[in-house]
């Protein structure tokens, strides 16, 4: 019994001794949620911001996925920057930052051991510019006719099939009716530079299909519908970087697109896809 004690007693000590009495105690940052703000003319403020990369008096301190609680040993006052994260064309293990809107900045003055809790506010930064924003709200204009049947077109939804607004866009495709290949009624401009160009998305799909953009260049056309949506049984959103894309292609202008095919074999004689909100963001 002596002998147990005494072991006892000695990783005790070790232990004891392993502890540094200097090592700072965090203080917390509880991260779980994001408020959007969006102006007039910039489309819906419903986002799919995923991550944060957390910034302490300009020093990175890393990226996180939420909800989190951040430990920060950094004496306070101290200043806190956060900039929301997405995951570029829907891949999980794509996360980057989306600058396109402003970080979210505080000065945080909480003591170790404290957690506290925050609620980051964003909106776009202010040079972000909106080519094309497409809501769906009693009218659309995915009316460009590419498959040459007109069974297939983007109707709008019954409300209570809407993700947001009015109405939503509504594809079926069936056996006798298998393909929609659709363009945008109206071209825009989209600059060549190295900055960011996306296309967001909220949609719902029982089959995967593609959306892109078009170049226009004079008379030629040029097919750049290569953003490949999985399906979802539930409203989802999704950004596609297009960047380098249109920077490769320099058209003139360009014009949104989406492709479908009906899959057979499967148990679904009627295969749907819901679109919302689509916008393409650049700056």
């Amino acid at each position: 019994m002596k002998d147990k004690l005494y072991l006892l007693a000695i990783m005790f000590v070790a232990l004891s001794a392993c502890k540094d009495p200097d090592e700072p105690i965090p203080a917390y940052i509880d991260l779980e949620s994001f408020t959007f703000d969006i102006k007039p003319n910039q489309g819906t403020g419903k986002h799919h911001f995923k991550d944060v990369w957390v910034y302490v008096n300009d020093e990175y301190l890393g990226a996180y996925e939420l909800p989190i609680k951040i430990p920060v040993t950094h004496k306070a006052p101290f200043d806190l920057r956060i900039t929301p994260g997405i995951r570029k064309n829907g891949a999980l293990n794509e996360p980057v930052r989306f600058t396109f809107v402003d970080p979210f900045t505080i000065t945080m003055n909480t003591a170790p051991g404290i957690v506290e809790k925050l609620i980051p506010n964003y909106q776009y930064a202010s040079d972000i510019q909106f080519p094309v924003i497409e809501d769906f709200d009693r009218f659309h204009f995915f009316n460009e006719d590419k498959d040459g049947n007109s069974e297939t077109a983007i109707v709008l939804t019954s409300p209570e099939e809407t993700f947001e607004g009015s109405n939503s866009g509504l594809i079926s495709l069936t056996a006798q009716n298998p393909l929609i290949h659709t363009w945008y009624d109206l071209h825009r401009k989209i600059p060549v530079t190295p900055n960011k160009v996306f296309i967001e998305l909220h949609y719902k799909s029982d089959i995967p299909f593609y959306i892109g953009l078009v170049g226009l260049k004079g008379a030629d056309r040029e097919d750049l519908i290569n953003g490949a949506v999985l399906p979802s049984a539930n409203w989802n959103k999704i950004y596609f970087d297009f960047t380098d894309i249109t920077n490769a292609s320099k058209s003139d202008s360009y014009k949104l697109a989406v492709i479908a095919n009906f899959i057979a074999g499967t148990s679904k004689t009627e295969q749907k896809i819901w679109l919302d909100n689509i916008k393409v963001t650049t700056r």
